[in-house]
């Protein structure tokens, strides 16, 4: 704000832990396009790795995944018959796809990069809101799976499961306004490996995002649960790509 109070602007700080050993730097890219004809707009960010050809295949799959999602925005686009109406307010008779990604792990073996969409059809009542991440093992040039971290055959989404349902009581007791939904919440956090598509690597436990209507509904927005590593100490793959993290 101004120095008297007047014109405050709101705004949001998020920590992005990035230790990378060699020269490396993050640069974000954006796909930014607006098509007048066909009522769209995209506005896409992703990151790629610059100063360093060990993260090359890591560049080539962040870019693969939004350039897809944009690609199918837009054929959508192209293939819809949607017709917003003449009442439609002016605000609401374009379409709009709104990407924007936040790093939550960035090393020179593991990367764990969490990506939101806003995807607004026109004539909508409001946007549809989506969280993909993309976790990737430099060292062995892949993209990994929730399973790849945890013993085989272990019960790991038995006790993400458990720890995320008992940690969204009791915010839902604690703050009367969360809008967390008991019914919802054994359905869209309960062990299935679809509701846990989600998952970020962080210093101190697994980063779960559940969108919008998952375990809330839409107004309460998205809803976040750290996972410590202390709660999956006996499941994690000792020589996994989390068996050295601290638990």
């Amino acid at each position: 704000s101004r120095p008297d109070g007047s014109k405050e602007t709101a705004f949001r700080v998020s920590q992005q832990p990035i230790e990378f050993s060699a020269a490396a730097r993050v640069t974000p890219k954006v796909i930014k396009e607006a098509n007048k004809e066909k009522q769209y707009t995209v506005d896409a960010e992703y990151p790629q790795i610059e100063g360093d050809p060990r993260f090359d295949k890591f560049n080539r799959e962040a870019r693969s995944l939004i350039t897809k999602d944009v690609a199918a925005f837009k054929t959508a686009e192209t293939v819809s018959e949607t017709d917003p109406g003449d009442e439609t307010p002016a605000e609401k008779v374009d379409s709009n796809l709104d990407v924007r990604y936040e790093i939550r792990y960035a090393t020179d073996d593991l990367i764990s990069v969490e990506f939101t969409g806003s995807d607004y059809e026109r004539g909508a009542a409001h946007s549809n809101i989506s969280s993909t991440v993309l976790n990737y093992d430099v060292k062995n040039g892949k993209k990994l799976a929730l399973a790849d971290l945890f013993n085989a055959k272990a019960n790991y989404l038995g006790a993400i499961s458990s720890y995320c349902i008992k940690e969204l009581k009791d915010r839902s007791k604690k703050n009367k306004d969360s809008m967390l939904d008991d019914e919802m919440m054994k359905s869209g956090a309960s062990a299935r490996a679809d509701n846990y598509k989600a998952w970020a690597i962080t210093r101190k436990g697994l980063w779960i995002t559940f969108d919008p209507y998952q375990v809330a509904a839409f107004a309460g927005g998205p809803q976040y649960v750290l996972v410590p590593y202390s709660a999956l100490k006996d499941l994690i793959k000792p020589d996994g790509p989390i068996g050295s993290f601290p638990r």
